[in-house]
């Protein structure tokens, strides 16, 4: 084998593993994208108009807008824990 087409072969290997890193990185994308939706259907600190601006944010930003809603949007926060003082 030449020294180019040993080269070339090189390559090929490189760019066959583009194809799955691409997919995966698509699926990840669309399963961050589906938990945002998700959560933010079932937030409970998010009601009226702040839950419609926040779902058209998600559904046309896509992952951006996925991540925006995870940095961003407010959401449920115990004061303290609830845990109960055993009697002495």
């Amino acid at each position: 084998m030449t020294p180019v087409q040993h080269q070339h072969a090189a390559e090929v290997q490189v760019f066959s593993f583009l194809p799955i890193a691409f997919l995966g990185a698509m699926l990840l994308g669309f399963l961050i994208w589906v938990l945002a939706l998700i959560h933010m259907l079932t937030n409970q600190s998010i009601q009226g108009t702040d839950k419609i601006v926040w779902a058209l944010v998600i559904i046309f930003l896509n992952v951006l807008g996925a991540i925006l809603y995870f940095l961003l949007s407010p959401t449920l926060r115990l004061s303290s824990p609830s845990i109960p003082i055993p009697p002495k």
